[in-house]
């Protein structure tokens, strides 16, 4: 029975084919029918029964020209408000549809001149055009030195000027506008929350994904960590510290807000951290909080020059001059982690210029310094004989301080020694209520003078000289010398034991008003019960003893001090069992370039004096300031002068170095400046270089 009943089902089923059935085949009708339709989704070729089939921006609806279908078709984004379009988009009241608001481009420059920004073709279903884009930070959020990565992209400034006043709106940094998102229709989870904490701004979760082709299912609105705060002068009054085995610490002053900062290094050169240790005030973060100062861009007291460091049994040590209170500071980083800063000295006089911090055999630190001028309190007879005369805001010295312990923690925690003492003459025009100026004869105060003819009235005043009115030159008292005249200028400590050992200029004053200042080297060795004994001269030749840098060579226990004399340009190496004069220095570099007649550069300018591997090795790293290179010199029979570690721009200055673990290494500020809107905007840093030594 159900054999027969099969057969006659298949016969009828020929039957029908056969005789011409036209049944209708729904799948055969959907597939395809959308191919070729204008507006119609790419990606979306089949007929559609309801525009949940269809993507973003799209509606099932049948097109003009094949009524019998339903295709997914592009359509206007139809708003209330700005939240229901895109980022980067805005809601006419009177359109009621979503518009794109762009900066337009034809090249980079009308992006603008901070380097950031750049134009790119851009397309959408609308068509083509140009506008300015955010270049992407790299997969790891590295950008370009002067930007910080912001949800995806590189910045150099804030954007949205770092907030969106209106609570429930958003930052779009490409058209750098806030957009209202308060309330996206039927999609409350992409909403702005009506603020965000200091530091931070409403923006996107993606800045990539804007304009008119974005996907708006994707789109949502976040609180997002502002770009870090950067500074565009770093590098200068800069030292270096090896942790053996581990890392470098580098010591830098942060000019453009005043403040103390140190660096950690990996020993492959990468830096790891930035540590602003002093100067920053309290307050609400403008920029990104976990970044530089916190994100705080106040500046605050102006501290961190002259800064040296050093590192022993786990701790950072920093000695550096306030600016702003005259004293000498010293910050520690403990091995718990963690900084700590507190005044050394200061409650009676100007001091803290040039400092140098070294650890004793006990592990603990000292410091050397230079006293500008006394204040009231200052007591004259702490200075060796002879004392000096004269009013003490004029009172030069050199200053010596050891702490107590190996972690001090308060000026009562120092022993503060006053070293040597020397009388500065009163700067020309001290205390001048008239005009300061140079007639030809030198500055000086003199009265107004009247009748003058042909003076420069951007550089010349008319004063009143010998009874008649002369052009004189202008002077501003605060610049009119760059090194000070007196004892203790560029200090320089190295330990030996528990014997300290300095090395410094004596600057004398002129003889005659036109005449200059001159420099001698000296050095002095301090007991370990603080005693000073009598202070050595060890170079008089010339105008010399310039940035003296003191070591103790770790295998003969001899002193070694590399300076500069500013007379023959040259930079020496003064080195001898004892603190003794006589001893002539050896030339580790006379600056002359050899086949080059008369091509001479002053060398040696801040430098240092590195001892180090197997073999005792010596090396001098030290700028030349008339190229702007970084050049390094080591010593055997006689001193050869190795291939420059930097040449690429001005730089050099404040150089230091270590050796650890085979590398030379080398810190050196980069002077520079660059163009921001057609002006010169400072944009020096702090580089690190590394060397074989060879």
């Amino acid at each position: 029975m159900s054999s027969l009943r099969s057969g006659l089902v298949l016969g009828a089923l020929m039957l029908a084919t056969f005789s011409g059935c036209s049944c209708p085949n729904n799948h055969l009708q959907k597939v395809n029918q959308c191919l070729g339709v204008s507006g119609a989704q790419a990606d979306k070729p089949n007929v559609c029964a309801s525009s949940d089939e269809c993507g973003n921006h799209f509606t099932c609806k049948a097109p003009k020209d094949k009524p019998e279908v339903q295709c997914c078709l592009f359509i206007d984004r139809a708003c209330t408000t700005e939240a229901d379009c895109c980022p980067g988009q805005t809601c006419p009241s009177d359109r009621k549809k979503c518009f794109d608001k762009a900066v337009n481009c034809e090249k980079d420059a009308d992006c603008g001149d901070k380097g950031d920004s750049f134009c790119e073709v851009y397309s959408d279903t609308y068509g083509t055009s140009n506008r300015c884009r955010f270049h992407t930070c790299s997969a790891l959020g590295a950008c370009p030195e002067g930007q910080a990565c912001f949800q995806g992209e590189c910045m150099a400034d804030l954007p949205c000027g770092g907030k969106c006043s209106a609570p429930g709106s958003a930052c779009v940094p490409s058209i750098n506008r806030c957009q209202d998102y308060a309330n996206p229709t039927d999609r409350a989870d992409a909403a702005c929350p009506m603020s965000c904490n200091a530091g931070f701004i409403a923006t996107f979760n993606d800045n990539r994904n804007i304009w008119d082709a974005c996907t708006l299912a994707d789109v949502k609105c976040v609180c997002a960590e502002l770009p870090s705060l950067h500074s565009n002068d770093l590098g200068r009054f800069s030292s270096v510290a090896v942790e053996p085995g581990q890392a470098l610490w580098a010591s830098t002053y942060d000019g453009q807000f005043g403040d103390l900062v140190v660096m950690k290094y990996g020993l492959d050169g990468v830096k790891q951290k930035t540590d602003y240790v002093d100067g920053v005030p309290t307050g609400a973060p403008k920029y990104g909080p976990s970044g530089a100062r916190g994100g705080i861009d106040t500046p605050g007291d102006d501290v961190g020059r002259y800064t040296d460091i050093a590192f022993g049994a786990g701790n950072v040590y920093v000695s550096y001059y306030d600016v702003k209170n005259g004293d000498l500071k010293v910050a520690i980083h403990g091995a718990e982690g963690g900084w700590a800063s507190h005044k050394v000295d200061g409650s009676n006089g100007d001091v803290g210029l040039y400092t140098s911090i070294a650890l004793d055999s006990d592990g603990n630190p000292g410091v050397s310094y230079f006293q500008k001028g006394g204040d009231t309190g200052f007591n004259i007879a702490d200075c060796p004989a002879p004392q000096p005369t004269g009013a003490k805001q004029y009172v030069t010295a050199l200053k010596f301080a050891r702490a107590t312990k190996a972690v001090p923690a308060a000026e009562s925690d120092w022993v503060v020694k006053t070293v040597a003492c020397l009388s500065r003459p009163p700067p020309p025009c001290d205390a001048c209520a008239n005009i300061c100026a140079d007639p030809g004869t030198g500055p000086d105060c003199f009265q107004s003078g009247t009748g003058c003819t042909g003076c420069d009235p951007n550089t010349e005043a008319c004063v009143t000289v010998g009874g008649a009115a002369k052009c004189a030159k202008r002077y501003n008292p605060s610049v009119l010398v760059d090194v000070p005249m007196g004892v203790g200028v560029f200090s320089s400590l190295a330990f030996n034991g528990k014997e300290a050992v300095i090395g410094y200029m004596l600057r004398n004053p002129p003889a005659t008003a036109k005449a200059a200042a001159k420099g001698d080297l000296y050095g002095v060795k301090i007991s370990a019960a603080n005693a000073p004994g009598a202070p050595v001269l060890l170079d008089s030749n010339g105008d010399t003893g310039y940035f003296p840098d003191v070591k103790i060579d770790p295998v003969t226990k001899n002193i070694a001090i590399g300076y500069h004399d500013f007379s023959d340009k040259t930079f020496k190496f003064y080195y001898s069992a004892q603190l003794q004069a006589g001893v002539t220095p050896e030339i580790i570099d006379n600056g002359v370039t050899l086949g080059a007649a008369g091509d001479q550069s002053w060398v040696g300018t801040d430098s240092a004096i590195v001892f180090g591997g197997a073999a005792g090795q010596t090396w001098a790293v030290y700028q030349d300031p008339t190229k702007g290179d970084l050049k390094v010199a080591k010593r055997g029979a006689r001193w050869q002068v190795l291939n420059s570690l930097a040449t690429e721009g001005a730089v050099g200055f404040f150089a230091d170095g270590v050796f650890e673990g085979g590398k030379l290494y080398a810190t050196h500020a980069r002077i520079h400046a660059k163009l921001v809107g057609g002006e010169p905007r400072v944009d020096n840093a702090l580089l690190l270089e590394q060397s074989d030594g060879n």
